[in-house]
């Protein structure tokens, strides 16, 4: 089954990551408090930790970050 995601914006990225380490919620809380796709959440989640950024890249090249 494909997942569909849709398009987030730059601040509410910094919101979805501010509102799950300040106020100690699940990524499943947050997504659904700013709603945000849980896929999507998990996705921008997953980015921030490995890469520590929570921007969306505008162009990337192959196995380099941003």
């Amino acid at each position: 089954m494909k997942r569909s995601y849709i398009k987030i914006t730059n601040e509410k990225r910094k919101a979805l990551i501010d509102v799950v380490f300040e106020k100690g919620l699940k990524i499943k809380q947050a997504a659904l408090l700013l709603d945000i796709p849980y896929e999507n959440a998990k996705a921008i989640f997953r980015v921030y930790r490995n890469e520590e950024r929570t921007e969306k890249c505008k162009h990337r090249a192959r196995g380099s970050f941003c």
